[in-house]
């Protein structure tokens, strides 16, 4: 729907006082048209954030606008969908610059990770939902490479 070249609504200087946050939330984890129990909790939190109307909210994710409830679509301020990349590593690094880039534009209050395997973006505070710490008490359930990635990334969210 969107790329990172469009402009944001503007909000003159003055207005900037009064203005309410603006959130940038990272939901490009998770893969596009996939409803997973994490998508599902992640949409309905940014449908409610939406609804609420106490921030602006800016989100980044692999989803079309298309694939997307209602109250996203119609109350956040910008959506950006940028392809989604399966490989934890590669998704980690085009996110920092990516979303580095975006935040530089869009000169948010917060960034909101949706999953501990987001990065975070020098400058702006960090939230980040933590779902479950499956990888510290189940490792042998998972591959060595998730693990590895786990120990990497998740202690930099």
């Amino acid at each position: 729907m969107d790329d990172l070249r469009r402009p944001l609504r503007a909000v003159s200087r003055l207005d900037n006082a009064a203005a309410k946050p603006l959130v940038l939330i990272n939901h490009l984890v998770e893969p596009p048209g996939k409803i997973t129990g994490i998508t599902r909790y992640a949409l309905g939190l940014i449908e409610a954030l939406a609804l609420r109307g106490n921030c602006r909210l800016v989100l980044a994710t692999g989803f079309s606008a298309a694939q997307l409830p209602a109250a996203i679509v119609d109350n956040a301020e910008r959506i950006v969908t940028l392809p989604h990349i399966a490989s934890t590593p590669l998704s980690y690094f085009r996110q920092r610059k990516q979303l580095r880039t975006l935040a530089r534009e869009i000169r948010p209050d917060a960034v909101y990770a949706m999953n501990p395997m987001c990065p975070p973006v020098a400058g702006v505070p960090s939230i980040v939902t933590v779902h479950d710490l499956y990888m510290e008490v189940m490792p042998e359930l998972y591959a060595r490479r998730h693990r590895l990635w786990w120990k990497l990334f998740f202690p930099l969210a």
